[in-house]
C-alpha cells in the first residue's frame, strides 16, 4: 500500500474512532452523530476501492472491540458496513438508484444478522423487549381510562387491533427505515465527499423518478391472490400478502408525490405547493388513498407525458 493510502487510513480510523466515543458516550447528543458514522468507511472505500475499504473495516472492528468491548460490536457491522457498500458504488460510479437500493439491502441484512447473533448467542431479543414495552404502554393507558371511568372495550379492541398490525407489518417497517437511514447518510456524507474532491453521480431530478410498470401486474396479482387463497390473521402467508401490499401502496404514493412535482415544474408553479400536498398526503389517509389512485393511473397510462 502506498505511504498516502496508509496515512489516510490512520487518519479515518482516528476520525471514526472520535465518533464512535461520541455516539458511545454523550448521553443526549450521541444519536445525533449515528448518522455520521459510516462517513469514514464511505469516504476511504470511495476514494481507494473495495480492498483497501475491506482492510479498513476489519481494523474498524478490532479497535470498536476494544475501545467500547463488544457490546459496541455491531456498529461497524452496522453503519460501517453500510459505508463501505455506498463508497463502493460510488468508486465505480454507479446510478443513484443502484447505489441506494444495494445500500439499503446492506443495511437490511445486516440489522437482520446482528438480531439473529444478538438473540442466539447473547439473549437479546430486541423485538420481544419492544413488544413487552408496547403492550406494558397499551395496560397504562387502558388502566389511566378506567381510573377516569371511560369504557376501555373499544380501546383495548383498537390498541390490540394497532400492535397486531405492527407486529405484522414489522418487516415492511424495517425495510422502509432502513431505506430511511440511506437516504439522511447521503443526505449528510455526499456534500463532504464533494468537498474532499471524490465525484458523486448526480441522481435524476426526484419530479422524473418512475416505477417500473411492472409495479401494477405485482399488485394486481397480489390483490387476486389475497382474496382466492384463504389466509388466516396471524399467520405466515397472511404477512406476506400484507407487507407485500403495503409497500406497494407506498411505492404507487411515492409515484403520484414524483408526478405532483413534476406538474408543477412544467405549469411553472412554485415547488412550495407540491411539497404542501405531499405533506397532506403522507398525514391524511384520504388524501393517502387517492394519492395511491393517482399514481395507478399515472404509472398504467404514463399520465405525465400528456402534460404539456
Amino acid at each position: 500500500m502506498k505511504a498516502k493510502e496508509l496515512t489516510e487510513g490512520a487518519i479515518s480510523l482516528a476520525i471514526y474512532i472520535i465518533i464512535l466515543l461520541m455516539f458511545l458516550y454523550l448521553p443526549f447528543f450521541g444519536g445525533l452523530f449515528t448518522f455520521v458514522l459510516p462517513f469514514p468507511f464511505l469516504y476511504y472505500t470511495a476514494k481507494y476501492n473495495w480492498k483497501a475499504g475491506l482492510l479498513f473495516f476489519t481494523a474498524s472492528v478490532i479497535l470498536t472491540f476494544i475501545v467500547g468491548s463488544w457490546i459496541a460490536l455491531p456498529i461497524p457491522f452496522l453503519f460501517g458496513f453500510v459505508g463501505f457498500v455506498l463508497g463502493w458504488n460510488i468508486y465505480h460510479q454507479r446510478e443513484a438508484l443502484i447505489t441506494f437500493s444495494t445500500s439499503t439491502l446492506a443495511l437490511l441484512c445486516s440489522v437482520v444478522v446482528v438480531y439473529i447473533i444478538s438473540a442466539t448467542l447473547f439473549d437479546m431479543n430486541f423485538i420481544k423487549k419492544a413488544q413487552t414495552i408496547f403492550k406494558e404502554v397499551m395496560d397504562q393507558t387502558i388502566s389511566m381510562f378506567n381510573y377516569m371511568g371511560e369504557n376501555t372495550d373499544q380501546i383495548k379492541e383498537q390498541l390490540t387491533e394497532a400492535y397486531d398490525l405492527i407486529i405484522s407489518l414489522l418487516p415492511s417497517l424495517l425495510i422502509l427505515s432502513s431505506a430511511l437511514i440511506v437516504l439522511i447518510i447521503q443526505f449528510i456524507s455526499y456534500p463532504i465527499l464533494k468537498r474532499f474532491g471524490i465525484h458523486v453521480k448526480a441522481a435524476k431530478p426526484f419530479r422524473e423518478i418512475t416505477l417500473p410498470k411492472s409495479l401494477i401486474w405485482y399488485f394486481l396479482i397480489t390483490t387476486f391472490l389475497s382474496f382466492i387463497v384463504e389466509a388466516e390473521k396471524g399467520t405466515f402467508l397472511y404477512n406476506v400478502f400484507i407487507n407485500l401490499l403495503y409497500l406497494i401502496d407506498i411505492l404507487f404514493v411515492l409515484q403520484a408525490i414524483t408526478f405532483i412535482f413534476d406538474y408543477c415544474y412544467k405549469k411553472r408553479i412554485h415547488k412550495a405547493w407540491a411539497i404542501v400536498v405531499s405533506v397532506f398526503i403522507m398525514l391524511n389517509p384520504v388524501f393517502n388513498q387517492l394519492a395511491k389512485i393517482l399514481g395507478i393511473i399515472d404509472l398504467g397510462f404514463e399520465l405525465r407525458k400528456r402534460i404539456q
